[in-house]
């Protein structure tokens, strides 16, 4: 009992049915530590990726995900054995589902949150003070700290928007048919944006964003890829996308490990030499794009607040940008430029198509969340 105990306590936000199909024995992979500059040649599944409570104490977070998992790992296995994207229209929405919670689930997602709560505590300590209504040092006011209980919730009760938000991208599974083999991390889902990148565009990347593209490893051959279709032309047959160069692989790994937050993953055969080429010159993700508090010449503050995006100028020739895209207008405001009918999908929060309706009813439970 007290095995089981232990297990509720560690709550992992990257699947251990997701890091099995990168292992050779489904009790280790490879890991690269970007901090130390270490490789690790096996680490335990059931030791990395996960945090002491991360979804509350309640385990109400942590039921709800095991529910799920049992669900994601038949589809994810049907996608792997058949090598194809062959789905019903439920197994399509788990799938959504999946994409989407990979990323609001991860540490680094609560960490983010806790940490612009904080900064607005902050910020509310700056401007009673400088209206005399607070009494606080300068040191005082950094050392506040917030940590919320379940700090990953407002992104996972907002998992039926993000389903409308992503499923009018095309999907593609990318099949990998080179020596070199994909590598995933402790952040899998890739979030890229080459059309921003090409035109010098700052904004980060928003699931909405025209040009947007998802990357999501799932296992050293099979990548599945959901891309703006308005934006590039990828020749691919039945959702299917053979790539043999291995350059192109190369890439895309260059890619998934600058998305790290601090531990690259892969299969426990991959030497040391090929990773060292994919995490050459990184940092960790806590080194790059930091939430900062903005302060303008009459003592107003405002908060800089985003997800980290990868800005490595990918040659991904397997996937080019239509001409006209150059052409799109794009904002100066931070906003960025949405995809046609995406702002209703925002302003009208969690309308489902049909088969979500039925799913989200039965998983989202906002009312018996703190």
């Amino acid at each position: 009992m007290e095995v089981i105990q232990l297990d509720h306590k560690y709550h992992h936000y990257v699947p251990q049915m997701y890091l099995r199909a990168f292992s050779q024995n489904n009790k280790s992979i490879g890991g690269y530590i970007l901090s130390e500059n270490k490789y690790v040649n096996n680490m335990s599944i059931a030791g990395i990726c996960g945090r002491k409570y991360l979804y509350g104490e309640d385990l109400e977070v942590e039921r709800w995900f095991s529910d799920l998992e049992s669900i994601w790992s038949s589809i994810i296995r049907k996608i792997i054995s058949s090598e194809s994207l062959e789905l019903s229209p439920d197994e399509w929405t788990y799938l959504y589902m999946f994409i989407y919670l990979s990323e609001a689930r991860t540490s680094m997602a609560a960490d983010r949150l806790d940490d612009i709560v904080t900064k607005t505590y902050k910020i509310a300590a700056l401007t009673a003070r400088n209206h005399g209504k607070l009494e606080m040092t300068d040191d005082r006011i950094r050392q506040l700290q917030v940590r919320g209980d379940k700090p990953n919730l407002p992104l996972l009760k907002a998992f039926p928007k993000g389903i409308e938000v992503i499923e009018d991208l095309i999907p593609v599974l990318l099949i990998n048919h080179t020596s070199r083999e994909f590598i995933t991390s402790d952040n899998p889902v890739l979030r890229y944006n080459y059309l921003f990148i090409m035109r010098n565009y700052l904004s980060n990347y928003g699931l909405g964003h025209v040009g947007i593209q998802l990357f999501y490893p799932l296992n050293p051959i099979l990548c599945l890829m959901l891309y703006d279709g308005g934006v590039y032309n990828l020749k691919s047959e039945n959702g299917k996308k053979i790539i043999n160069a291995p350059d192109q692989i190369i890439e895309l790994n260059k890619l998934f490990a600058r998305n790290a937050r601090n531990l690259v993953l892969f299969q426990n055969t991959t030497k040391e030499w090929i990773i060292d080429k994919y995490t050459k010159g990184i940092k960790t993700s806590v080194e790059r794009d930091p939430n900062c508090i903005l302060e303008n010449e009459i003592g107003e503050f405002m908060i800089a607040y985003s997800f980290p995006s990868v800005r490595y100028k990918a040659k991904l020739s397997f996937c080019e940008i239509n001409r006209m895209a150059y052409l799109y207008p794009f904002p100066r405001h931070a906003a960025g430029p949405l995809r046609p009918g995406i702002e209703d999908k925002l302003d009208s929060f969690a309308i489902p198509r049909e088969n979500s309706r039925i799913i989200c009813s039965n998983f989202v439970r906002n009312d018996s969340w703190d």
